[in-house]
């Protein structure tokens, strides 16, 4: 596969049909991605898009893989912020451990609650 760079001008038709293309990708994109959420096969979906968006087997399946990448960035992101927290709760677990001023003290374990 060889890709080029390039600009595209279209005419009016052009890019009216462009705007119409996009917006029934991103549509197809954000079904894919409900679907994906409710646990139906990637098949079905495929189908389902065929049906409602496109007459293309392999935007259908674009979409599809586009919205099972983004669920699996959001995973990654929620694992990363539950490792992140956790590291918190350990650093304000050990700074609580010193400090003898009550009013700090209070904060720390507010913070931990």
């Amino acid at each position: 596969m060889v890709t080029l760079p390039g600009r595209i001008y279209p005419n009016e038709t052009a890019k009216a049909e462009l705007i119409s293309f996009m917006s029934r990708y991103q549509a197809a994109r954000r079904t894919a991605y409900q679907a994906l959420r409710r646990g139906k096969k990637t098949g079905e979906i495929v189908k389902d898009l065929y049906r409602k968006f496109f007459p293309n087997a392999r935007w259908c399946r674009w979409a599809v893989e586009d919205a099972r990448a983004t669920l699996e960035r959001q995973k990654a992101q929620v694992d990363m912020y539950v490792s992140n927290l956790e590291a918190k709760i350990e650093k304000a677990a050990e700074k609580l451990e010193h400090p003898k001023d009550k009013l700090r003290r209070r904060g720390i374990q507010m913070r931990l609650e």
